[in-house]
């Protein structure tokens, strides 16, 4: 009986030494899992200060070498069509004089300006856009040059980069307009190069500000249309700024000139105008019937009349010069008395929106009459090709009458009546 008793009380005492010894084994288990937490928190801490250190580096690199501009330079005046057509429809003109009236350069008016830069050469098509580019950045940077300007060009062949070298001028900091040369509009079906002035840069909104001579001043234009606009195997960015010497002798800059709040207009005809630019430019590649049907598409739109007599009757003008020029002297007779003259007249009274771009018949000294001496110009010369000479004199006499000083007329009305015997 004491040997059962005995052999029951060893067999609790060595199944309770089991438990105690399970239970020291699950409990240092148990701290050597905490252990291990601890340790792999500890390199997580670790990790997660390292890239936060990483993320905040590399934002102040980004924030220090690749900044965020949102910043319109202000008082960069603009000239285009709708205040100077008249006196400087070239685009090359009207660049030049944004950046000579910022920086209050007044050597040079809008007449000296045209008589330097030739449309013919500054604004381009598709097929001499490598040309074009180079040559016309070229001739504006060395015309700067040449009167004191300090200059920056870049040019590449390769897509990306335009905005990075833009933004390098148009900040708060350097406070410098732009001129780029670029497709005229980011309609793919048109043709047409030119320059435009870049005076604010956003990349909150993603935004270009430029003047622009067809669509008018503070055009908004995005990122990513401006950078389609850049031909795809050319790009141009010139950056002017006055040397220390001649800044002592111009105005400089005046911060506190307002920009107008832009035309209605602007909006609605900048697109048609690029549409009688490509008719120009096929007309100066010889290509008149190419030139014809846009011009004749041009003044078909029925935006057409919401420019003022003085534009329509210019545009009606050249329509009736590629008339004559493809033998359609029947038609350009036609266009002359049934479209033109009936609205040749008063062209320098406002008309909607167009207020300053009149001002162009009010000042100009060769005209005698509120009206175009063109319009008869041309009806005498198809009068003439038509074989009746008569009718051609009595036309160039009006033409005269109207612009007696314009020694195309002039010599023309001689020479008829030499003619004539007369």
């Amino acid at each position: 009986m004491v040997r059962v008793v005995k052999a029951i009380l060893i067999s609790c005492v060595v199944s309770q030494n089991k438990k105690k010894s399970k239970v020291n084994r699950t409990a240092k288990g148990k701290i050597e899992l905490l252990n291990r937490i601890i340790e792999m928190s500890n390199r997580l801490r670790i990790l997660l200060g390292v890239f936060v250190v990483f993320v905040i580096g590399a934002g102040l690199v980004f924030y220090f070498y690749f900044p965020k501009t949102n910043y319109l330079i202000p008082g960069v005046p603009y000239y285009g069509i709708y205040n100077h057509f008249f006196n400087a429809d070239s685009l090359a003109v009207t660049s030049v004089a944004d950046v000579l009236g910022y920086w209050g350069d007044k050597r040079f008016s809008l007449q000296d300006l045209t008589g330097r830069f030739s449309a013919s050469v500054n604004e381009g098509n598709e097929d001499n856009a490598t040309t074009t580019t180079f040559n016309s950045t070229l001739n504006i940077q060395k015309f700067f040059q040449d009167n004191g300007y300090e200059t920056f060009r870049w040019a590449s062949n390769e897509p990306g980069g335009e905005i990075g070298q833009i933004k390098k001028f148009v900040n708060s900091k350097q406070k410098i307009p732009v001129i780029v040369y670029q497709k005229c509009s980011e309609n793919p079906q048109r043709l047409s190069r030119g320059f435009r002035v870049v005076i604010g840069i956003f990349d909150r909104g993603k935004k270009i500000i430029s003047h622009d001579h067809d669509f008018g001043n503070n055009y908004e234009i995005s990122y990513e249309d401006f950078e389609k606009m850049f031909s795809d195997n050319s790009r141009a960015v010139l950056a002017v700024w006055p040397s220390k010497e001649l800044l002592s002798r111009i105005d400089g800059p005046n911060y506190s000139l307002q920009y107008p709040a832009r035309l209605a207009i602007m909006d609605e005809l900048g697109e048609l105008m690029i549409k009688g630019a490509d008719a120009l430019n096929f007309y100066k590649q010889e290509d008149y019937e190419k030139a014809f049907h846009l011009q004749q598409e041009f003044v078909s739109d029925q935006k057409f009349n919401d420019f003022s007599p003085a534009l329509r009757v210019r545009f009606y003008s050249f329509l009736a010069h590629l008339n004559i020029l493809l033998g359609d002297y029947d038609g350009a007779i036609e266009l002359i008395i049934n479209k033109i003259l009936p609205i040749n007249e008063n062209l320098s009274q406002p008309y909607g929106e167009w207020t300053e771009q009149i001002d162009y018949f009010k000042k100009n000294e060769n005209r005698t009459e509120d009206k175009s001496g063109t319009p008869y110009s041309l009806l005498a010369k198809a009068y003439y090709l038509k074989g009746d000479q008569e009718q051609a004199l009595e036309n160039l006499e009006i033409a005269l009458r109207i612009n007696p000083l314009v020694e195309g007329f002039r010599q023309t009305y001689e020479k008829l009546k030499k003619e004539l015997n007369k």
